[in-house]
């Protein structure tokens, strides 16, 4: 049986639980899925737990960063960018991954390449997060980089 859970503080409020019950229920896999209330301070403690009890786990700010120098083997992926989001115990080794960047590199792309006159899906979900970029990115990079 697999177990895994997310920690992070305050972490009840999450829906990772209900949504990785789900998936795991719809691929007919057994396992559970638990919230830990894991405080900065815990944190060690709660990865030797992980260690030993769990399969994996999923952190969330700002756990993301402070685990790295707590893990066995960190993905070059995730030391670039300075934070694992996704620590799996393989053998008693625990092991960092950051799939924040892939996912939002998808996401990216469906807006991208989603036809302009889609009248539902991904385009139409990407309006809010088109405009957050045009409004904090695109000014930045055009005061550094200029305008062409």
């Amino acid at each position: 049986m697999l177990r895994l859970a997310v920690l992070g503080s305050p972490i009840a409020h999450s829906l990772s639980p209900a949504m990785h019950r789900y998936a795991l229920s719809s691929l007919g896999l057994e396992g559970s899925y638990e919230a830990l209330e894991t405080p900065l301070e815990v944190l060690k403690d709660h990865l030797e737990e992980v260690r030993r009890e769990y399969r994996g786990v999923n952190l969330t700010i700002p756990l993301k960063e402070a685990a790295l120098p707590l893990l066995d083997w960190v993905s070059p992926e995730a030391q670039a960018i300075g934070a694992v989001n996704t620590v799996l115990s393989v053998e008693g080794r625990l092991l960092g991954f950051n799939t924040d960047a892939p996912g939002f590199l998808q996401a990216l792309k469906a807006c991208l390449l989603s036809p302009p006159d889609a009248a539902d899906g991904p385009r139409r979900l990407c309006r809010r997060p088109q405009h957050t970029l045009q409004k904090t990115v695109q000014p930045h990079l055009t005061t550094t980089y200029g305008s062409g």
